[in-house]
Protein backbone atom coordinates (compact mmCIF):
# COMPACT_ATOMS: atom_id res chain seq x y z
CA UNK A 1 0.00 0.00 0.00
CA UNK A 2 2.80 2.09 0.92
CA UNK A 3 4.59 2.04 -2.34
CA UNK A 4 1.14 2.52 -4.12
CA UNK A 5 0.51 5.63 -2.23
CA UNK A 6 4.02 7.06 -3.43
CA UNK A 7 3.45 6.44 -6.98
CA UNK A 8 0.19 8.01 -6.78
CA UNK A 9 2.14 10.79 -5.32
CA UNK A 10 4.88 10.83 -7.80
CA UNK A 11 2.92 10.84 -11.17
CA UNK A 12 0.67 13.49 -9.76
CA UNK A 13 3.83 15.36 -9.02
CA UNK A 14 5.42 14.31 -12.49
CA UNK A 15 2.45 15.58 -14.25
CA UNK A 16 2.62 19.13 -12.31
CA UNK A 17 6.19 19.50 -13.32
CA UNK A 18 5.72 18.36 -16.86
CA UNK A 19 2.45 20.87 -17.58
CA UNK A 20 2.77 23.57 -15.24
CA UNK A 21 4.99 27.21 -16.03
CA UNK A 22 6.49 26.82 -12.40
CA UNK A 23 8.71 24.55 -11.12
CA UNK A 24 7.76 23.53 -7.68
CA UNK A 25 9.85 21.54 -4.66
CA UNK A 26 9.13 17.93 -4.71
CA UNK A 27 6.59 17.13 -2.08
CA UNK A 28 6.74 15.35 1.12
CA UNK A 29 4.94 12.43 2.07
CA UNK A 30 5.18 10.80 5.64
CA UNK A 31 3.25 7.63 6.32
CA UNK A 32 2.03 7.11 10.00
CA UNK A 33 1.19 3.24 10.70
CA UNK A 34 -0.75 2.70 13.69
CA UNK A 35 -1.59 -0.52 15.61
CA UNK A 36 -2.10 -1.17 19.51
CA UNK A 37 1.03 -1.70 21.22
CA UNK A 38 1.09 -5.31 22.01
CA UNK A 39 1.71 -5.77 18.11
CA UNK A 40 4.88 -6.47 16.61
CA UNK A 41 5.43 -3.33 14.48
CA UNK A 42 9.03 -5.14 13.43
CA UNK A 43 8.49 -6.67 10.31
CA UNK A 44 7.02 -3.67 8.96
CA UNK A 45 10.17 -2.07 9.86
CA UNK A 46 12.42 -4.82 8.46
CA UNK A 47 10.34 -4.63 5.00
CA UNK A 48 11.15 -0.92 4.45
CA UNK A 49 14.84 -1.19 3.54
CA UNK A 50 13.38 -3.05 0.33
CA UNK A 51 10.28 -0.60 -0.58
CA UNK A 52 12.86 2.30 -0.13
CA UNK A 53 14.87 0.31 -2.81
CA UNK A 54 12.19 -0.51 -4.81
CA UNK A 55 10.67 3.11 -4.87
CA UNK A 56 13.67 4.84 -5.08
CA UNK A 57 15.58 3.07 -7.46
CA UNK A 58 17.35 5.44 -10.26
CA UNK A 59 15.79 4.05 -13.36
CA UNK A 60 12.46 2.56 -11.88
CA UNK A 61 10.51 1.28 -15.15
CA UNK A 62 6.98 2.10 -14.66
CA UNK A 63 4.52 1.24 -17.80
CA UNK A 64 6.95 0.43 -19.88
CA UNK A 65 8.74 4.29 -19.60
CA UNK A 66 11.49 5.46 -17.23
CA UNK A 67 10.87 7.99 -14.89
CA UNK A 68 12.32 11.55 -15.30
CA UNK A 69 12.19 12.40 -11.85
CA UNK A 70 15.82 11.01 -10.32
CA UNK A 71 17.17 11.88 -7.20
CA UNK A 72 16.67 15.12 -5.49
CA UNK A 73 13.50 15.88 -8.07
CA UNK A 74 11.42 12.91 -6.26
CA UNK A 75 9.07 13.42 -3.57
CA UNK A 76 10.64 12.42 0.15
CA UNK A 77 9.07 9.50 1.44
CA UNK A 78 9.02 9.23 5.48
CA UNK A 79 7.74 6.03 7.14
CA UNK A 80 7.04 5.70 11.23
CA UNK A 81 4.69 4.16 13.46
CA UNK A 82 2.09 5.52 16.55
CA UNK A 83 1.60 2.95 18.48
CA UNK A 84 -1.60 3.09 20.17
CA UNK A 85 -5.90 2.85 20.27
CA UNK A 86 -7.84 4.59 18.05
CA UNK A 87 -10.23 5.62 20.49
CA UNK A 88 -8.02 7.68 21.82
CA UNK A 89 -5.48 10.92 20.22
CA UNK A 90 -2.78 9.53 18.72
CA UNK A 91 -1.86 13.00 16.94
CA UNK A 92 -1.51 16.22 18.27
CA UNK A 93 -5.01 18.55 15.73
CA UNK A 94 -4.91 19.74 12.23
CA UNK A 95 -1.49 16.97 12.01
CA UNK A 96 -2.70 14.64 9.28
CA UNK A 97 -4.35 15.62 5.71
CA UNK A 98 -5.69 12.35 4.65
CA UNK A 99 -6.43 9.53 6.94
CA UNK A 100 -6.63 5.39 5.23
CA UNK A 101 -8.12 3.09 7.16
CA UNK A 102 -8.31 -0.27 5.79
CA UNK A 103 -9.69 -2.78 8.76
CA UNK A 104 -10.34 -0.88 11.47
CA UNK A 105 -14.13 -1.45 11.36
CA UNK A 106 -13.85 -5.00 11.18
CA UNK A 107 -11.44 -5.51 14.38
CA UNK A 108 -13.41 -2.81 16.79
CA UNK A 109 -13.20 -3.55 20.09
CA UNK A 110 -16.01 -1.51 21.40
CA UNK A 111 -18.59 0.80 19.91
CA UNK A 112 -17.40 4.48 18.87
CA UNK A 113 -18.95 6.88 20.64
Amino acid sequence: FIGDLYQTVEDAYRKTVINGPNYSSPPQLSVYLNDLPSNDFNSIFMALPDLYQEIFRGSKERDGKLSPLEGQNRPSLFVAASPGSFYGRLFHPNFLHFVYSSYSLHWLSKVIP
